[in-house]
């Protein structure tokens, strides 16, 4: 391709570039058009903490949050803490 003077010369010599583009989407099968994990205050789950230590936990508090879900957790002996739905290992 060749770019002059804000115009793009060569775009339909190139082959099959539409689908290059569409063949870049997910299927509907993909993990991307799943539905998401539901959570619910109560559940018993495994949790991934900061330094990699697995602990069992109880779910307090489902909060969504426009940075994704977050869950309030309980575990070990009156510990608390506030994490990222994504580091739940089991459930």
């Amino acid at each position: 391709m060749v770019f002059s003077g804000g115009v793009v010369r060569g775009l339909m010599s190139t082959p099959n570039i539409s689908a290059l583009i569409f063949s870049q989407r997910p299927d509907d099968e993909s993990d991307s058009m799943k539905p998401k994990k539901e959570f619910a205050v109560g559940d018993k789950i495994k949790v991934s903490m900061h330094g990699g230590q697995i602990v069992d936990a109880a779910i307090k508090a489902v909060i969504e949050e426009t940075d994704g879900l977050k869950l309030q957790i309980d575990f070990g002996h009156e510990q608390t803490a506030l994490i990222h739905a994504r580091q739940v290992v089991e459930d």
